[in-house]
């Protein structure tokens, strides 16, 4: 990964351009210690290929799959043993 100090801006324009790869990089692509050392990006295409096979499953109330298969119940139901 390169970093910003280390280019010469010849132009508005050609730090605008320069920025925005290094910010793309940065922020999508490099990988985060707090991610398991993947990617943004590789976490996104993850949880999107998660969320489509979910949505597949026949019978389920979500796809969302934190909450894959929850039912909502009644206050009643809460309080029952």
């Amino acid at each position: 990964m390169s970093h910003l100090n280390a280019h010469w801006f010849l132009s508005l324009e050609d730090a605008t351009d320069k920025i925005e790869a290094w910010r793309m990089e940065y922020n999508e692509y490099r990988p985060n210690s707090s991610l398991n050392d993947l990617a943004p990006m590789e976490i996104k295409e993850h949880w999107l290929k998660e969320k489509r096979e979910n949505k597949a499953l026949p019978g389920a109330a979500s796809s969302d799959p934190m909450i894959f298969g929850s039912v909502e119940k009644s206050p009643a139901e809460h309080n029952q043993i």
